[in-house]
């Protein structure tokens, strides 16, 4: 993860600065956003790798893993793109939608795509853009920034080096008391992953990952009807359910 540490006066934990310096994605070449792509790298839970690629290259893993098998050149049919870090093979399904949906709306919100002409944005940004004030999306945007800071931070430590929270991004967004952990309007922060997760883009169909969030007063949101109905509301419509997960 390219950041450097600075040593807070006030006695907080380090706090961990994204280089502003340009960075080509090993994957397209392609420079990376240093408040999207650069501030949310994936979560490859492999000690030391540090992969990282932009967030097209990631859509693009994404939108591939939906495919059933391929043939490839020489006739085999095992050919299959699954949620796997390029570098080490880490598996990236719990984490990488979140990821993304991390990286759009720190685009939107702090990286100049609320000043773009609509014109200048893809057709899952302006979906983004006309529902980030949501409160669903901000409950869910907020859970995947704690879930992400979380992450490192236990992997840091783990690791041997010092805790830090991230800067620069989303981490640092002001969260409403509900959404505190503890509070009576809040959401458990001992759920596991499985009882969450938000498709960044539903253009494919509707992800079996997406769960609206699980309320600590209420029960996870089964009923297919409405999840339906919310992933239209958040997201606009899909043109139907896709071919599923890798």
């Amino acid at each position: 993860m390219p950041s450097t540490v600075e040593e807070k006066k006030d006695g907080d934990p380090p706090v961990s600065s994204f280089e502003e310096e340009d960075q080509d994605c090993p994957i397209c070449l392609d420079s990376m956003h240093p408040r999207s792509d650069l501030a949310h790298p994936l979560q490859c839970a492999s000690s030391h790798c540090n992969f990282n690629m932009c967030a097209t290259c990631v859509e693009s893993l994404i939108t591939s893993s939906n495919d059933d098998f391929q043939e490839a050149s020489d006739g085999n049919r095992h050919v299959k793109v699954y949620l796997h870090c390029p570098n080490c093979r880490s598996d990236l399904g719990p984490t990488i939608r979140e990821t993304l949906l991390l990286r759009k709306a720190d685009f939107l919100l702090l990286g100049g795509g609320a000043d773009m002409d609509e014109a200048e944005l893809t057709s899952s940004q302006l979906r983004l853009k006309g529902v980030i004030d949501d409160e669903d999306v901000v409950k869910a945007i907020a859970a995947a920034r704690k879930r992400e800071g979380d992450f490192f931070r236990n992997k840091l430590s783990t690791e041997g080096g010092p805790g830090v929270r991230l800067e620069g991004s989303l981490h640092d967004a002001e969260v409403s008391d509900g959404e505190e952990e503890g509070g009576e309007e809040g959401y458990s922060s001992d759920e596991s992953v499985d009882e969450w997760g938000v498709e960044a883009d539903l253009a494919v169909g509707v992800h079996k990952s997406f769960r609206m969030p699980k309320h600590r007063t209420g029960p996870l949101l089964t009923d297919q009807d409405a999840l339906e109905e919310s992933t239209h509301s958040l997201f606009g419509p899909g043109p139907g359910p896709g071919p599923g997960p890798g």
